[in-house]
């Protein structure tokens, strides 16, 4: 059982630094500069996340598409580890249906980055995220280790 939770956690733990890692790569490649942070929940509910985090932003581009691209990358890159996982062949043509997210299931600051989007700058987003995967990954991968639980 104990095994199976920690199996648990650090899936939830990757996800979270597979998350912040495409919002901070892809802020990156616009010019911007931040950090990341990653914080254990502890909620006793299943369904619940057990890791939180946020880039935080040092200083972002004003242009509202750049800022649109960033906040979709996170949620983006959640569905392209899954498929790597799942090997079931995600492709641009899958961006339509990653569009149409309720967006009860993005944070509050992802809200607030993509407010505005449209599929066309969501579309950029998604292949910029594929394009810089293995750099998402690599940070990711730096995030998973600084954060593993012990």
């Amino acid at each position: 059982m104990k095994k199976e939770a920690n199996s648990r956690l650090e899936h939830d733990l990757r996800n979270t630094c597979t998350h912040e890692s495409a919002h901070l790569v892809l802020l990156k490649k616009f010019g911007g500069c931040g950090s990341i942070e990653i914080i254990r929940t502890y909620e006793n509910k299943p369904e619940e996340k057990k890791f939180v985090g946020r880039v935080n932003i040092k200083n972002i581009a004003s242009d509202l598409r750049k800022k649109s691209i960033i906040g979709a990358a996170g949620y983006i890159s959640e569905f392209i580890r899954a498929d790597i996982e799942q090997d079931s062949g995600l492709d641009e043509d899958d961006a339509f249906n990653l569009f149409n997210v309720d967006y009860d299931e993005l944070s509050e600051t992802d809200k607030k980055l993509t407010v505005e989007i449209t599929y066309e700058t969501f579309c950029e987003a998604f292949n910029l995220v594929k394009k810089y995967w293995p750099e998402i990954e690599e940070e990711a991968n730096k995030q998973f280790q600084k954060n593993k639980l012990s």
